[in-house]
Protein backbone atom coordinates (compact mmCIF):
# COMPACT_ATOMS: atom_id res chain seq x y z
CA UNK A 1 0.00 0.00 0.00
CA UNK A 2 1.22 3.59 -0.43
CA UNK A 3 2.50 4.97 3.24
CA UNK A 4 -0.46 7.90 2.60
CA UNK A 5 -2.84 4.74 3.50
CA UNK A 6 -1.55 5.51 6.75
CA UNK A 7 -3.37 8.53 7.38
CA UNK A 8 -7.36 9.45 7.33
CA UNK A 9 -7.74 11.35 4.35
CA UNK A 10 -9.94 13.98 6.40
CA UNK A 11 -6.77 14.40 8.44
CA UNK A 12 -3.77 14.43 6.03
CA UNK A 13 -4.45 18.39 5.86
CA UNK A 14 -2.77 18.62 9.20
CA UNK A 15 0.10 17.45 7.96
CA UNK A 16 0.07 19.86 5.18
CA UNK A 17 -0.45 22.41 7.58
CA UNK A 18 2.42 21.28 9.78
CA UNK A 19 5.20 20.96 6.92
CA UNK A 20 3.74 24.24 5.14
CA UNK A 21 4.80 25.72 8.85
CA UNK A 22 7.58 23.76 9.21
CA UNK A 23 11.48 25.68 8.50
CA UNK A 24 12.61 24.68 5.03
CA UNK A 25 9.65 23.57 3.51
CA UNK A 26 7.87 24.20 0.17
CA UNK A 27 5.00 25.63 0.76
CA UNK A 28 3.84 25.97 -2.48
CA UNK A 29 4.51 22.78 -3.73
CA UNK A 30 1.57 20.10 -3.32
CA UNK A 31 2.04 17.32 -0.14
CA UNK A 32 3.10 14.03 -1.19
CA UNK A 33 2.70 11.69 1.27
CA UNK A 34 4.83 8.99 -0.11
CA UNK A 35 7.50 8.47 2.36
CA UNK A 36 6.21 8.14 6.13
CA UNK A 37 7.98 5.91 8.56
CA UNK A 38 7.52 5.38 12.24
CA UNK A 39 10.35 5.59 14.83
CA UNK A 40 10.24 3.01 17.73
CA UNK A 41 7.92 5.63 19.76
CA UNK A 42 5.37 5.69 17.81
CA UNK A 43 6.50 9.33 16.84
CA UNK A 44 5.67 9.83 12.36
CA UNK A 45 8.61 11.05 10.62
CA UNK A 46 7.93 12.81 6.56
CA UNK A 47 10.33 13.56 4.28
CA UNK A 48 9.41 16.56 1.91
CA UNK A 49 10.93 18.77 -0.70
CA UNK A 50 13.06 21.58 0.77
CA UNK A 51 11.82 25.50 -0.23
CA UNK A 52 15.37 26.19 -1.18
CA UNK A 53 17.90 23.64 -0.84
CA UNK A 54 21.49 24.62 -1.53
CA UNK A 55 24.00 23.29 -3.26
CA UNK A 56 25.51 19.88 -2.50
CA UNK A 57 22.07 19.35 -0.28
CA UNK A 58 20.03 16.73 -1.11
CA UNK A 59 16.48 18.78 -1.59
CA UNK A 60 14.95 17.35 1.11
CA UNK A 61 13.70 17.67 4.62
CA UNK A 62 12.76 15.45 7.25
CA UNK A 63 9.49 16.26 9.90
CA UNK A 64 8.73 14.44 12.84
CA UNK A 65 5.06 14.75 14.65
CA UNK A 66 4.95 13.30 17.90
CA UNK A 67 3.30 9.79 18.39
CA UNK A 68 0.24 11.17 20.59
CA UNK A 69 -0.02 14.02 18.12
CA UNK A 70 -0.50 12.26 14.89
CA UNK A 71 -2.34 8.96 16.52
CA UNK A 72 -6.11 10.70 16.34
CA UNK A 73 -5.18 11.21 12.29
CA UNK A 74 -4.13 7.38 11.68
CA UNK A 75 -5.96 5.04 9.89
CA UNK A 76 -6.71 1.46 11.52
CA UNK A 77 -3.59 0.01 9.27
CA UNK A 78 -1.61 3.07 10.55
CA UNK A 79 -2.86 1.97 13.88
CA UNK A 80 -0.91 -0.88 13.85
CA UNK A 81 2.32 0.32 11.92
CA UNK A 82 2.41 2.68 14.66
CA UNK A 83 1.86 -0.45 17.35
CA UNK A 84 4.06 -2.33 15.71
CA UNK A 85 7.24 -0.30 15.32
CA UNK A 86 7.98 -0.47 18.88
CA UNK A 87 8.34 -3.86 18.70
CA UNK A 88 11.89 -5.70 17.33
CA UNK A 89 11.83 -6.98 14.02
CA UNK A 90 12.75 -10.73 13.32
CA UNK A 91 13.32 -12.16 9.46
CA UNK A 92 10.32 -14.21 8.73
CA UNK A 93 11.75 -18.07 8.87
CA UNK A 94 11.46 -19.15 5.13
CA UNK A 95 9.66 -22.60 4.97
CA UNK A 96 11.00 -25.46 4.04
CA UNK A 97 11.12 -26.33 0.14
CA UNK A 98 8.44 -28.70 -0.94
CA UNK A 99 9.66 -31.52 -3.08
CA UNK A 100 6.99 -32.45 -5.48
CA UNK A 101 4.62 -35.40 -4.92
CA UNK A 102 6.01 -38.60 -6.65
CA UNK A 103 3.73 -41.63 -6.83
CA UNK A 104 6.31 -44.66 -6.43
CA UNK A 105 3.61 -47.25 -7.11
CA UNK A 106 4.35 -46.34 -11.21
CA UNK A 107 7.66 -44.72 -10.88
CA UNK A 108 10.88 -46.99 -9.88
CA UNK A 109 11.63 -44.83 -6.98
CA UNK A 110 14.44 -44.98 -4.27
CA UNK A 111 15.09 -43.50 -0.90
CA UNK A 112 18.95 -42.53 -0.55
CA UNK A 113 19.54 -42.01 3.34
CA UNK A 114 22.33 -41.42 5.16
CA UNK A 115 23.29 -41.77 8.79
CA UNK A 116 25.24 -40.61 12.03
CA UNK A 117 25.43 -37.27 10.98
CA UNK A 118 25.58 -34.45 10.93
CA UNK A 119 29.23 -33.64 10.29
CA UNK A 120 30.88 -29.98 9.49
CA UNK A 121 33.37 -31.42 7.54
CA UNK A 122 31.22 -33.10 5.08
CA UNK A 123 27.62 -32.45 5.40
CA UNK A 124 27.26 -29.51 3.88
CA UNK A 125 29.05 -30.83 0.64
CA UNK A 126 26.61 -33.41 0.43
CA UNK A 127 23.49 -31.04 0.32
CA UNK A 128 24.96 -28.69 -2.26
CA UNK A 129 25.27 -32.05 -4.20
CA UNK A 130 21.93 -33.25 -3.28
CA UNK A 131 20.18 -29.78 -3.89
CA UNK A 132 21.85 -29.05 -7.57
CA UNK A 133 20.89 -33.01 -8.40
CA UNK A 134 17.43 -32.31 -7.56
CA UNK A 135 16.29 -35.28 -5.41
CA UNK A 136 15.07 -36.48 -2.55
CA UNK A 137 17.24 -37.78 0.88
CA UNK A 138 16.34 -38.74 4.04
CA UNK A 139 19.19 -37.98 7.13
CA UNK A 140 18.79 -39.80 10.45
CA UNK A 141 20.76 -37.63 12.58
CA UNK A 142 22.11 -38.37 16.27
CA UNK A 143 21.25 -36.19 18.73
CA UNK A 144 24.30 -35.15 20.06
CA UNK A 145 25.91 -34.07 16.69
CA UNK A 146 22.57 -32.48 16.06
CA UNK A 147 22.76 -30.80 19.23
CA UNK A 148 26.89 -29.40 18.40
CA UNK A 149 25.63 -28.79 14.34
CA UNK A 150 22.35 -27.32 14.62
CA UNK A 151 22.51 -25.05 11.49
CA UNK A 152 23.47 -28.12 9.76
CA UNK A 153 20.09 -29.70 10.46
CA UNK A 154 18.16 -26.40 9.98
CA UNK A 155 19.87 -26.59 6.11
CA UNK A 156 18.78 -30.30 5.44
CA UNK A 157 15.20 -29.63 6.77
CA UNK A 158 14.97 -26.47 5.02
CA UNK A 159 16.38 -28.12 1.39
CA UNK A 160 13.28 -29.79 1.69
CA UNK A 161 14.93 -33.57 3.07
CA UNK A 162 13.89 -35.53 5.89
CA UNK A 163 15.55 -35.29 9.15
CA UNK A 164 15.01 -39.01 11.22
CA UNK A 165 16.06 -39.83 14.76
CA UNK A 166 19.24 -42.01 15.27
CA UNK A 167 19.34 -42.04 18.83
CA UNK A 168 21.38 -39.41 20.73
CA UNK A 169 24.72 -41.03 21.15
CA UNK A 170 24.24 -44.61 19.08
CA UNK A 171 24.20 -47.08 21.10
CA UNK A 172 22.74 -50.91 20.34
CA UNK A 173 18.77 -50.00 21.41
CA UNK A 174 18.92 -53.88 22.75
CA UNK A 175 21.44 -53.22 25.15
CA UNK A 176 19.35 -50.82 27.28
CA UNK A 177 16.84 -50.54 29.35
CA UNK A 178 13.24 -49.75 28.29
CA UNK A 179 13.45 -46.06 29.90
CA UNK A 180 16.97 -45.97 28.28
CA UNK A 181 15.16 -46.40 25.03
CA UNK A 182 13.34 -44.07 25.46
CA UNK A 183 15.54 -40.89 26.57
CA UNK A 184 17.66 -41.78 23.80
CA UNK A 185 14.82 -40.92 21.24
CA UNK A 186 13.74 -38.14 22.93
CA UNK A 187 16.60 -36.15 23.60
CA UNK A 188 17.14 -36.83 19.82
CA UNK A 189 13.34 -35.50 18.85
CA UNK A 190 14.24 -32.14 21.14
CA UNK A 191 17.52 -31.53 19.83
CA UNK A 192 15.99 -31.87 16.47
CA UNK A 193 12.84 -29.95 16.85
CA UNK A 194 15.04 -27.03 18.21
CA UNK A 195 16.80 -26.87 15.00
CA UNK A 196 14.48 -27.39 12.27
CA UNK A 197 10.78 -26.49 14.61
CA UNK A 198 9.66 -30.13 13.44
CA UNK A 199 10.02 -33.20 15.71
CA UNK A 200 11.01 -36.01 13.76
CA UNK A 201 8.83 -38.67 12.85
CA UNK A 202 10.86 -41.64 11.46
CA UNK A 203 13.58 -43.72 13.57
CA UNK A 204 16.40 -45.73 12.45
CA UNK A 205 17.88 -48.15 15.09
CA UNK A 206 21.78 -48.07 14.93
CA UNK A 207 23.17 -51.34 13.92
CA UNK A 208 19.65 -52.22 13.25
CA UNK A 209 19.66 -53.11 16.37
CA UNK A 210 15.28 -54.23 16.99
CA UNK A 211 14.01 -56.69 19.29
CA UNK A 212 10.29 -56.72 20.95
CA UNK A 213 11.02 -54.01 23.70
CA UNK A 214 12.85 -51.63 21.42
CA UNK A 215 10.08 -52.01 19.16
CA UNK A 216 7.43 -51.19 22.18
CA UNK A 217 9.62 -48.03 23.30
CA UNK A 218 10.51 -46.64 20.62
CA UNK A 219 7.12 -44.85 19.67
CA UNK A 220 7.94 -43.86 16.27
CA UNK A 221 8.07 -45.92 12.72
CA UNK A 222 11.18 -47.85 12.79
CA UNK A 223 12.84 -47.35 9.19
CA UNK A 224 15.17 -49.99 7.88
CA UNK A 225 16.70 -50.52 4.76
CA UNK A 226 17.23 -53.04 1.44
CA UNK A 227 20.27 -52.07 -0.26
CA UNK A 228 23.33 -51.96 2.72
CA UNK A 229 25.84 -49.92 0.59
CA UNK A 230 28.76 -51.47 3.66
CA UNK A 231 30.46 -47.93 2.71
CA UNK A 232 31.45 -47.31 6.57
CA UNK A 233 33.36 -50.79 5.55
CA UNK A 234 34.97 -50.37 2.82
CA UNK A 235 35.67 -46.80 2.26
CA UNK A 236 35.90 -47.24 -1.43
CA UNK A 237 33.51 -45.74 -4.17
CA UNK A 238 34.73 -48.70 -6.91
CA UNK A 239 32.91 -50.92 -3.92
CA UNK A 240 30.07 -49.61 -2.36
CA UNK A 241 28.72 -47.94 -5.77
CA UNK A 242 28.87 -51.36 -7.71
CA UNK A 243 27.23 -53.38 -4.30
CA UNK A 244 24.42 -50.65 -4.30
CA UNK A 245 23.31 -50.93 -8.31
CA UNK A 246 23.66 -54.59 -7.41
CA UNK A 247 20.76 -54.38 -4.79
CA UNK A 248 18.84 -51.87 -6.11
CA UNK A 249 15.33 -52.15 -6.98
CA UNK A 250 11.46 -50.15 -6.93
CA UNK A 251 11.15 -49.12 -3.87
CA UNK A 252 14.84 -49.12 -2.64
CA UNK A 253 16.15 -47.99 0.96
CA UNK A 254 19.69 -47.43 0.12
CA UNK A 255 21.68 -47.22 3.47
CA UNK A 256 24.80 -44.71 3.70
CA UNK A 257 26.51 -42.28 5.45
CA UNK A 258 27.06 -38.67 5.63
CA UNK A 259 29.91 -38.78 7.80
CA UNK A 260 32.67 -40.20 5.81
CA UNK A 261 34.12 -38.25 3.24
CA UNK A 262 34.46 -41.22 0.38
CA UNK A 263 31.58 -41.52 0.58
CA UNK A 264 29.81 -37.79 0.01
CA UNK A 265 33.03 -37.24 -2.52
CA UNK A 266 31.08 -40.07 -4.52
CA UNK A 267 27.41 -39.38 -4.65
CA UNK A 268 27.67 -37.17 -7.80
CA UNK A 269 28.46 -40.39 -9.59
CA UNK A 270 26.43 -42.54 -7.39
CA UNK A 271 23.43 -40.12 -8.05
CA UNK A 272 24.24 -40.33 -12.05
CA UNK A 273 24.32 -44.11 -11.71
CA UNK A 274 20.92 -44.78 -10.33
CA UNK A 275 18.98 -41.70 -12.37
CA UNK A 276 20.54 -43.87 -15.91
CA UNK A 277 19.25 -47.12 -14.59
CA UNK A 278 15.75 -45.24 -14.58
CA UNK A 279 15.22 -44.71 -11.05
CA UNK A 280 13.40 -41.86 -9.35
CA UNK A 281 15.51 -40.56 -5.70
CA UNK A 282 12.68 -39.79 -3.01
CA UNK A 283 12.68 -39.23 0.68
CA UNK A 284 11.51 -41.94 3.04
CA UNK A 285 8.17 -40.11 3.57
CA UNK A 286 8.07 -39.77 -0.33
CA UNK A 287 8.39 -43.55 -0.58
CA UNK A 288 6.15 -44.43 1.18
CA UNK A 289 3.62 -41.47 0.63
CA UNK A 290 -0.33 -43.12 1.11
CA UNK A 291 0.91 -45.88 3.24
CA UNK A 292 0.35 -45.43 7.31
CA UNK A 293 3.36 -45.93 8.90
CA UNK A 294 2.91 -47.18 12.42
CA UNK A 295 4.92 -46.49 15.80
CA UNK A 296 7.26 -49.78 16.81
CA UNK A 297 6.53 -51.11 13.06
CA UNK A 298 9.76 -51.99 10.54
CA UNK A 299 9.62 -50.38 7.23
CA UNK A 300 12.62 -51.71 4.48
CA UNK A 301 11.44 -51.08 1.25
CA UNK A 302 8.26 -50.78 -0.73
CA UNK A 303 6.53 -52.98 -3.33
CA UNK A 304 6.38 -56.40 -3.29
CA UNK A 305 9.73 -57.75 -2.69
CA UNK A 306 10.82 -59.54 0.46
CA UNK A 307 10.38 -57.69 3.59
CA UNK A 308 8.72 -54.59 1.35
CA UNK A 309 5.24 -52.99 2.32
CA UNK A 310 2.65 -53.26 -0.27
CA UNK A 311 0.65 -50.22 -1.33
CA UNK A 312 -3.16 -50.49 -0.09
CA UNK A 313 -5.44 -52.14 -1.71
CA UNK A 314 -2.39 -54.23 -3.47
Amino acid sequence: MPSAELVIPGHRGQLSILAQSSHGVNATAPLSLTDLAFDDAGNLTLTLPAAAPILSDTGYRSLTVPAATVRPWLTVLGRRVQDGAARPWKPPTPDPKALRHVNCDIVACAALTYDDGPAQATTPRLLTMLEKAGVGATFFAVGGAANYSPQLVKAEHDAGFTVGNHTWSHPDLRRLSPGAVVDQIQRTNIAVKAATREEPTLMRPPFGGVDQMVRQNVGMPIIFWSVDSLDWLTRDPAKYIPAIMRQVSPGAIVLEHDIHATTVDHQVELIADLQRAGYTLVTVPQLFSGIDLQPGQMYGCRGHGRGCTPSPGR
